[in-house]
Parts: structure tokens; sequence; C-alpha cells
């Protein structure tokens, strides 16, 4: 068997990557459409307690999306919903109707051991995100509860019950690289939200993400605009800075450094303490710390059942040895003198902040 490009965009991808970009209004347009077609004959289910995975990129957010996606009641976006992101419901039912695929699972592009087919869960909400708040209109990428923005919540909430709808779910699961900056506003749309944030002790954290970086710097120019359209910009030469506050925006070089990765690691992870231990949202948020989960999986995704008040059985019970299969193994030691001793204190302080969140996790 012919060994399988890494780095291949399927066509289906190739097409929504191309009509999105010529047509960005087209989406919106067929979205609200959708709505306004499936309101004519049934009401649209109430979105209720939906579950946010949101940290630094590389920090386990696949892999638990991967266990809860499993369970019933989930409905997640997957890798085939990327053509027709803007009507989950349309999509989703010609979809149905069509020949399932036996596609054998590919090791993902990140080259990570992730084996994934097209109906594999995936991150598929940014470029929702991304229509109606552009990076360029923003001096920062934190949104909090005194932001507002009518026009999306009305889209966001209503795509929300279109993919339960779609699916026959009564929970929604998202995962987001960037919902960890959002969890405000998110938690003002959906008081009832909860928020898991997985994180990973930063050296090891660090390690892994100049690891990808350099991976992504090798990727083909179609295949880096492939994953820009689907809203990822945390890898590869075109990459974009997190921007904690107004003023304080950080370049991201073509190749960055451990120095660059580590200010990433702290602005996202010091956010987000300070969101669980100075808010009203403490019983939201609730950390998931990867080498924790490497040691006893199941006894970690036993807590995130409690926390996200998941019924017993066995469904929960085969999510929990997957997670510990998935988990086990997996973590990797960072490699020594990766920081310059000009950079000391800057790592003993994630050291720090890795150990208060830590004490503050399920």
């Amino acid at each position: 068997m012919a060994a399988i490009d890494p780095w291949r965009v399927p066509w289906p991808d190739r097409f929504g990557a191309f009509w999105m970009r010529t047509w960005p209004d087209l989406g919106p347009w067929l979205a609200g459409l959708e709505t306004r077609a499936i309101a004519a004959s049934e009401s649209l289910p109430a979105v209720k307690a939906p579950v946010f995975i949101g940290g630094l990129a590389r920090s386990g957010s696949t892999i638990l999306l991967e266990q809860l996606a499993r369970l019933p009641g989930f409905a997640s976006h997957r890798y085939a919903d990327f053509p027709m992101l803007w009507t989950p419901y349309w999509w989703g039912r010609l979809l149905d109707r069509l020949p399932k695929s036996n596609a054998i699972p590919v090791e993902r592009a990140h080259r990570d051991r992730i084996l994934v087919t097209r109906e594999s869960p995936e991150a598929f909400e940014e470029p929702l995100w991304e229509h109606f708040f552009p990076a360029s209109g923003r001096a920062t990428d934190v949104l909090d509860a005194n932001c507002s923005n009518p026009g999306f919540e009305v889209c966001f909430r209503d795509h929300m019950a279109k993919l339960l709808l779609a699916r026959g779910a009564t929970r929604y699961l998202s995962k987001g690289n960037y919902n960890s900056l959002r969890i405000g506003y998110l938690a003002k749309l959906f008081p009832d939200a909860r928020f898991l944030v997985p994180i990973r002790s930063p050296l090891a954290h660090v390690a892994s993400l100049m690891r990808q970086d350099d991976l992504y710097q090798s990727a083909p120019s179609a295949t880096l605009q492939q994953i820009a359209a689907r809203g990822h910009h945390e890898f590869g030469p075109a990459k974009r800075a997190l921007r904690a506050r107004a003023g304080h925006a950080l370049i991201a070089p073509a190749r960055a450094d451990s120095h660059y990765w580590l200010q990433q690691w702290l602005l996202v992870y010091r956010h987000v303490l300070t969101l669980k231990t100075t808010s009203a949202l403490n019983k939201q948020i609730e950390f998931v710390p990867y080498e924790a989960m490497a040691a006893a999986p199941q006894a970690g995704f036993a807590r995130i059942a409690a926390f996200l008040s998941l019924t017993p059985g066995s469904a929960l019970d085969q999510a929990m040895v997957a997670a510990a299969a998935a988990f086990s193994g997996s973590e990797r030691q960072a490699p020594a003198n990766m920081f310059a001793p000009a950079h000391q204190a800057l790592v003993d302080e994630a050291d720090s902040l890795f150990s208060d969140c830590c004490n503050v996790a399920i």
C-alpha cells in the first residue's frame, strides 16, 4: 500500500476553503436561511450545559475531545463538517443519506500518533468566530463578559442547536485552542456551560510546541492555507501570537524559540487561573493536568465525568478505558538546556503558575 501524504488536503476541504474565501458573506447568509427553513417546520432544541475544551495547543485537548465525543448525548464537529460548516443541519442530513466510508484511520498531520478519519471529532468553530471577530479589528484576543456581538450570538446559538438537531444529541461539545481566552464571554452567553482547560508542565509543553512548529515549517503552502481557513494559526511560518490585552501584542516569529512559547503559555494559563480564583466562574472551570492524566487516566477521567455530571454506564466505562490507552505512555520529557540563563526567572514563574493551576484542578 502506498504511503499516505500527511500534508494532503482532501478535495472537500479544498472546496470549503475556496468558497469561504471567495464569498465570505455567503456562509452567514446560508446559516440564516437554514435556520429559517428549520423554524418553518420544527423548533430548534435548547442549548443546555455545553462543554468547551480550551487550552494552549498541544495540551491534550484532542484526547479529551475524542473520549467525550464517544459518549451518548454529545454532539461535536467532525472533519467531514468542514465543506459546509455554516449549515450543519442540511449537511448532516445529506451525509446521513450517503454511503458510509470504510476509510482506515490514519495519523493526523501533527504526527502525534492520534489516528483520525473524516468521522473523527475536531475543532471547526473558528471560522464562525473569525467572521464576526476578525483579528485585524481587535487589539486583544481576550473576550470577557463585557463583550457584545448580537449577530454572532444569534448565529452561534443557532449553529449549536442545529448541530444538536442534526446529530440527535442533547449536549454540545466544543474544542478550540482559543476558547480559554473567551471563557468570560462564553459563560455570559451560556451560564450553565462547563470549561475544561487541559494543561501540561511548561517545559514539556514548550518542547512539544517547538516540535510542532518545526514540523509545520516544511508544510506545503496549500496545506498551510487550508489550516488557516479552518481558523488554526498556531504553527508554521505565518503563525499568530495570542494577545492578552491592548498594547501588549507579541510578534510571532516565523520559527519561534522557547522564550516565545513560554510567554504564550504564561499568557493563557495566567488568564484562566485568574478567572477561576477571582471570579464567580470558579465552579465552571476545571484544569486537566496532562501529567496527572498520564499517570492515572481512569481516575482523572472519572473526575472529569463527575465535573460534567455525566451519567454512569457502560459507555462512560468504555470512554475511561479509551482515555487510559490514549494517555498512557504519551508523555515526553523536555530536553535539557532549552532556556538561556537569562530566562530562568520566566521559567520559575511558569513552574509556580503550573503548581498553582494543579492545586486547584480536579
